[in-house]
């Protein structure tokens, strides 16, 4: 099922930053959910994630203005 307005998104997540040094992860807890579609995630993430697939794995890398 693909990733579209008004679907619930759950997944894990790392955050690195510039020099690829880890700041953050999900993997120890339960995934980040949210409604997509409706402003309630970072717009360069909620970008990245549509239309993807269930189970596939992706980088993205944002900009200032997208994060």
């Amino acid at each position: 099922m693909k990733i579209t307005d008004n679907k619930v998104v759950q997944f894990h997540y790392t955050l690195k930053d510039e020099a690829g040094n880890e700041i953050e992860n999900s993997y120890e807890s339960e995934p980040l959910a949210y409604l997509h579609g409706h402003k309630n995630m970072i717009g360069g993430v909620e970008n990245a994630l549509a239309n993807k697939e269930a189970g596939e794995r992706f980088s993205v890398t944002l900009q200032p203005a997208d994060a």
